[in-house]
Formats: structure tokens, C-alpha cells, sequence
């Protein structure tokens, strides 16, 4: 509802607004030391033994950014890895019928096992996803738009939601309208380890705005913050529809949820793009003073569904879900330690042993827990 998006914006407002003065001078140290300095010394830690562990095995790496001045999504996959990646990321849309047209209201994608992942806000409760489906492959090609595959949702199976980190799971048909089966599409796979991606480096997003045919936002998304309450702030443009987006690093990991644009907040109440305070009862939208954008990371989800109780069947599912969301690349090989020396201060310095190859930048201060 509107009044349950306008609550997210404030509350995203409110999170931006409160970490202005750190995410300022994190910035600074970024341009001045590069990607990673504003980050604690355990996140650090923990993304060069990632790295360290991924050059090990031989992963593949991907560099296939565009580079501009301004976010220009693309409808075109740059690479193998990204289609690959963006072949689970479905529109979300009212299922179609032989008097209606499928209207397209969010993005989620398939986290395996026949679940799907989008936001709380679009889906509340269980029967808010009744009557709904997931579209695959509703793209634009040479040949115009292709209406692509559609999966109804299948809420009875499986549904869970939760509003404090905006997400909601729910199962999905195993064959399509037309009989082609689900399994065919693969999955985005949660991850539970932390240090993924640090700040200063840029987010991928598959995503449907508007409803409108699947596009990859590929640069000029750099991330400027991360939130030890489970949040992530970036920059880029996003449009409504845009929710329940999966966010990548770039090796095309899960790290986030796309949840709500950030709007510029001063005193509790949303700015618009004259400075003035947003008057919501007469002006569109398209006035507010659209700030970042927030999502919540994949980390803390994981942490949230742990904590869930449920029984039978789908607590069955949730168990195999989360039996997945181990690390690859977490490897004793590949473990970290880091010590704080204090002397007098309460500010040490941190050092950091990490066996395998890996740089490290050794500006880091000690910090409290690191999400």
C-alpha cells in the first residue's frame, strides 16, 4: 500500500540521515586510500580471504563494467556469468487470463528448492500472493519484447515473510502455464558469510522497473555504506517495480535485497527536490529528493530465517534452504584473525593474519562487530 512504502522511504531517510558524518568520512578515506578503507578490519579480513580463496580454486573472474557518468541500464546481459545470473530474476505479476493481461508490480528471483524471494512490502501475509506469478524471460530482444514464461506462486506450500529486513520467501509453481518445469532456470543462492563486497565497490542489479522488461543496472552503483542493523546504501537509479531485486557483487554474488529508494529526510519528514518539505497529499513522487538506494544484505536474512520456528512441511523446506547457504569459499585455509592491541586507548590498532595470497591495507582501525 502507499502508506506501507512511504513508511519504508522515512525509515530509510531516517538510516541515511543518521549515518551521514561516518559515511562522509568513510567516503573520504576511500578517494584518499582506496576501496575498503572505511571498512573494519574483519570485513576486510574476511573479503581478502575470499578473494585469496577464490584465486586458490580457480574461480572465474569477471571485469565487464561500463563506465559513464550517469546509471544507464542495459537490457543486454554483458557477460555469461551475468545472464547466468539473471536467468532466476522474474517479474512479479497479477497471472494472466484470457480477459486479463499479466500486470507486472515487483522483481524477485528463485533462491532454490522452488522458492522465490522478493519483499515484505509486496507480499505481507500469505494470501497477499495468491492470484500472483513469477515471470521469466520477459525481456526486449531485436525482435521486440518476448512474453516469457510464467510460474504461479504457490503460497500454501511455503510462505514466510518478515518485516523488519523487508523480505518475504514464497514457493513457486514446479511447472510453468505452458509445462516446462521450474528446475530448468536454476537459482541465486544465499550465502551466509559476511564480507562479500566492501564499500567503494559497485553493486550489480537485475531488475524489472515498472514492470517493464528485465534490464542489468551495471554502472555507476558504487556502495557507500554498510549497516551493522542489516542494510546496505548505494547509489543508482531504481524505479518502482524495482523491489525484490537481487543485488550482486561483482563476481555476481548475492549480497543484498533491493527493498526502497532513500529520500532526503530533514526533521523526521521527506525533502523534495526543492529543498522544501515533500507536501505527499499534492505532490507526485517524482518531487521527493531521491538520495541512494537501501537494501538488506543477504547475511542478516539468512541470520533471520535461522531464527525462525517452523513445522512440518515447510519447515522441512526452510531446513534444506538453509542447509545451501554455506560458503564456498569459506576454508580453514582461508581463515582470518584479527587482534586488537590496546594501550591506553580505546582505539587500537588492528592486525591481521590471513594465510594464502591476499593484499591488505593496513589503515584499519578496530570496530565493533561487523554484521
Amino acid at each position: 500500500t502507499t502508506e506501507v512504502r512511504r513508511a519504508l522511504w522515512l525509515a530509510a531517510g531516517l538510516r541515511w540521515q543518521e549515518r551521514q558524518a561516518r559515511r562522509e568520512s568513510g567516503m573520504k578515506q576511500i578517494a584518499a586510500r582506496g576501496v575498503g578503507a572505511a571498512d573494519s578490519a574483519k570485513r576486510q579480513a574476511e573479503w581478502s580471504a575470499r578473494e585469496a580463496a577464490k584465486s586458490t580454486i580457480g574461480a572465474r573472474r569477471f571485469d565487464e563494467r561500463m563506465i559513464g557518468d550517469r546509471w544507464n541500464p542495459v537490457q543486454f546481459a554483458p557477460s555469461i556469468q551475468a545472464s547466468t545470473a539473471a536467468t532466476p530474476v522474474a517479474r512479479i505479476v497479477t497471472m494472466p487470463s484470457g480477459e486479463h493481461q499479466a500486470e507486472g508490480v515487483a522483481t524477485g528471483f528463485l533462491i532454490g528448492h522452488g522458492l522465490l524471494m522478493t519483499n515484505f512490502h509486496v507480499f505481507q501475509v500469505r494470501s497477499d500472493a495468491m492470484g500472483y506469478g513469477a515471470n521469466f524471460f520477459y525481456v526486449k530482444d531485436e525482435q521486440g519484447i518476448r512474453l516469457g514464461k510464467y510460474f504461479e506462486l504457490d503460497p500454501g506450500r511455503f510462505f514466510v515473510s518478515d518485516e523488519s529486513l523487508d523480505f518475504a520467501i514464497v514457493a513457486v509453481s514446479s511447472k510453468s502455464t505452458e509445462g516446462e518445469p521450474l528446475s530448468g532456470l536454476g537459482s541465486v543462492r544465499l550465502i551466509d558469510a559476511t564480507g562479500k563486497i566492501l564499500t567503494g565497490l559497485p553493486v550489480n542489479i537485475v531488475e524489472h522497473p515498472l514492470g517493464g522488461p528485465r534490464e542489468f543496472a551495471i554502472s555507476d552503483n558504487k556502495l557507500v555504506d554498510i549497516l551493522d542493523t542489516g542494510f546496505l546504501h548505494y547509489e543508482g537509479d531504481t524505479e518502482r517495480g524495482s523491489s525484490g531485486s537481487p543485488l550482486f557483487n561483482g563476481d555476481w554474488e548475492l549480497v543484498g535485497l533491493h527493498h526502497s529508494a532513500v529520500p532526503e529526510v530533514r526533521d523526521g519528514r521527506i525533502v523534495n527536490i526543492d529543498g522544501n518539505i515533500w507536501n505527499e497529499s499534492h505532490e507526485p513522487e517524482s518531487r521527493i529528493h531521491w538520495v541512494a538506494n537501501e537494501g538488506a544484505r543477504v547475511s542478516f536474512i539468512v541470520e533471520r530465517l535461522r531464527a525462525m520456528s517452523l513445522s512440518g512441511r515447510e519447515g522441512a523446506t526452510l531446513a534444506t534452504l538453509l542447509n545451501s547457504t554455506q560458503d564456498t569459499f569459506t576454508q580453514p585455509a582461508a581463515s582470518t584473525e584479527a587482534r586488537t592491541l590496546t594501550g591506553g586507548s580505546s582505539m587500537g590498532t588492528s592486525v591481521i593474519n590471513i594465510s594464502g595470497s591476499a593484499t591488505i591495507h593496513q589503515y584499519f582501525h578496530a570496530t565493533s562487530r561487523e554484521g
